[in-house]
């Protein structure tokens, strides 16, 4: 073993060195760690805020307005009518028939709730896979749902900031999403250009 004390001997400096780029690394290590862990502990309250009873009130009464008469007699007077003047009159009419309804306060309370999610995950303050794997699905029928809504929202940018964390920070689950539900305005949007080419960035994210 004598050797071996004489390398290190000769190799002080170089060992040196080496352990302080190790403890270095192992700080850094350490430091992600607690980062991610502080994420997920954020994302984890959401769960707790969604469970809120002004956020539960509001996803009751847009739940009961789905199956209320007044929509599905809406949704079955769409059925009956041309491809173009359906697509032009569900734009038109939902909006009037939400506000018709009383629920409008109700769309614009979950529409916050998702917008301070996005802008969570945007800050890099909550863990976007934890966000991700618990809220795009319910995010997402939000808004196919409410998307006429959604566009006269009086708070334009809630939209967007929902719009970004849902075909960007969750683009794996929005992709496979788009998979099963190709007429999705939203997957048509997010595939076609204007000019119709596959040329968006779900397109070139699918190459």
């Amino acid at each position: 073993m004598r050797w071996l004390w004489i390398w290190i001997g000769e190799n002080d400096k170089q060992l040196k060195a080496l352990f302080t780029v190790i403890a270095a690394l192992y700080v850094v290590l350490l430091y992600n760690i607690n980062v991610r862990n502080q994420r997920v502990e954020q994302a984890a309250e959401y769960f707790i805020l969604k469970d809120r009873a002004e956020v539960l009130k509001a996803q009751f009464n847009l739940g009961k307005f789905l199956q209320s008469k007044a929509y599905k007699d809406f949704s079955e007077d769409l059925k009956h009518k041309p491809a173009e003047e359906r697509g032009r009159d569900y734009s038109d009419q939902l909006p009037e028939l939400i506000s018709a309804n009383g629920k409008d306060e109700d769309v614009y309370t979950i529409l916050r709730f998702y917008g301070d999610l996005g802008l969570c995950v945007k800050a890099s303050n909550c863990d976007a896979n934890t966000i991700c794997n618990y809220f795009f699905r319910d995010m997402q029928n939000f808004r196919e749902n409410f998307k006429p809504v959604l566009e006269l929202s009086p708070d334009p940018s809630s939209s967007e900031v929902i719009k970004e964390l849902a075909e960007q920070e969750c683009s794996s689950r929005f992709s496979q999403y788009c998979a099963l539900y190709n007429k999705s305005p939203f997957c048509a949007e997010a595939t076609h250009a204007s000019d119709g080419s596959a040329t968006g960035w779900l397109a070139r994210l699918r190459r």
